[in-house]
């Protein structure tokens, strides 16, 4: 799922349990419909979306990363390679983690899977989503 800052939900994409979550950062970004001059700035994730090849697909389409470096042991203070964290850009996470609440406390069904179907699944997150979005513009 991709939110913008204020947890307002963008993107969804419906993986596998057992799937990466960076197999699912390109589907997700490719269903991210904003015109050209409102294309994200920056793309805020946790480590797990560290790869080389998602880092130049966001390098490709002229987002910047914000995206902490895996720790492999040391081997990137072996290499030269400092380990960076930006703490602001750590505080700044919580918000999909909200909005996966808000969508987690208003869908019981959706906090435990029990649509066999992923469309039908996913047709639930989608209901889930434009509530959020629903009560936003309501505010």
């Amino acid at each position: 799922m991709i939110v913008d800052a204020q947890g307002v939900p963008l993107a969804l994409t419906i993986m596998t349990g057992s799937a990466h979550d960076v197999r699912g950062a390109v589907p997700t970004l490719d269903r991210l419909r904003i015109g050209r001059r409102h294309r994200p700035g920056c793309l805020v994730a946790d480590k797990g979306y560290d790869s080389r090849a998602f880092r130049s697909v966001l390098q490709a389409r002229q987002i910047r990363a914000h995206i902490p470096e895996r720790a492999f042991f040391g081997q990137r203070r072996r290499r030269g390679r400092p380990y960076l964290v930006d703490q602001a850009l750590v505080a700044q996470r919580w918000v999909i983690e909200r909005t996966f609440a808000w969508l987690n406390n208003s869908f019981r069904r959706l906090r435990i899977r029990y649509e066999r179907l992923p469309h039908c699944y996913e047709a639930l997150c989608i209901l889930g989503c434009s509530l959020i979005c629903l009560n936003r513009l309501l505010r």
